[in-house]
């Protein structure tokens, strides 16, 4: 078994520009990437800064829109050819 962890993600919501939006809520995000058979999982877990940066997100239906790109994600890897 393979596994392969990125500890250092810190993750903000960003203008057009790139830049951290003002007052965007702050994460840090652990994904951990482990081969199964030939198989890779991935885990991600999420630690919020602070409580309302929690709040903040799941107002703005971020769970939601976190789900979706994991959707968008498995479609693009089940396409690709190795």
């Amino acid at each position: 078994m393979s596994r392969a962890v990125y500890h250092e993600i810190v993750d903000t919501f960003a203008e057009a520009q790139g830049n951290p939006a003002e007052g965007s809520p702050e994460l840090l995000m652990t994904m951990t990437f482990e081969e199964r058979e030939g198989k890779t999982t991935l885990t991600q877990r999420v630690q919020f800064a602070s409580v309302a940066d929690l709040e903040a997100l799941l107002a703005m239906q971020g769970v939601q829109g976190a789900t979706e790109s994991q959707d968008r994600l498995e479609t693009e890897l089940a396409n690709m050819t190795v």
